[in-house]
């Protein structure tokens, strides 16, 4: 054999055994079952579902001076048509965030509505956060901020405040959005 075929046939080898070393070392170091939860952990995080079906279509909507709904369901302050011509109502209501608490914690509305809360955080800073509409709107101790949004899809949204990381369980609540 000349030197260039033997020169050829050992960088070929070297190569079959450098590719079978990176993939032995590639394969030794995937773990074969998923790592258990570390005591760092976080244990207080948001449910990771943020909007599930509906099974209850029948779900009545609270409207203004409504005296007969749980303390929890938020009985709109102000409502009113959203446009002459549509059948979809404008809501106002206020939200509370205190003792590491939303209060009301559940909102009921119509799909189509226009809503509106009025958020203030009475004891230190809170958030609230729906990241199936787009919404996270920080507030600091003593200050109101308005969210506004249209009820564009039927289902229950979860929010929750993001930036209570030290408040267990973190505050959270319910978007009822029921369909037309």
């Amino acid at each position: 054999m000349d030197k260039k075929k033997i020169f050829a046939v050992v960088i070929a080898g070297l190569v079959l055994v450098a590719a079978a070393v990176l993939l032995v070392i590639g394969l030794s170091s995937k773990p074969s079952t998923p790592p258990a939860p570390s005591a760092e952990s976080p244990t207080n995080q948001p449910p990771p579902v943020t909007r599930e079906p509906l099974t209850d279509k029948n779900i009545a909507i609270p409207e203004k001076g409504d005296t007969n709904q749980p303390a929890d369901v938020a009985v709109p302050g102000q409502t009113g048509p959203a446009s002459p011509k549509g059948d979809s109502s404008f809501r106002g209501y206020t939200l509370q965030a205190a003792g590491g608490k939303f209060m009301p914690s559940e909102f009921i509305f119509k799909q189509g509505d226009i809503v509106r809360i009025d958020f203030t955080a009475a004891d230190r800073s809170y958030d609230f956060t729906q990241p199936d509409y787009g919404i996270h709107v920080a507030v600091n101790k003593g200050e109101t901020k308005t969210i506004e949004f249209q009820a564009s899809a039927s289902g229950k949204y979860t929010f929750y405040c993001d930036s209570c990381s030290d408040i267990t369980p973190r505050p959270v609540g319910i978007l009822t959005i029921v369909p037309k």
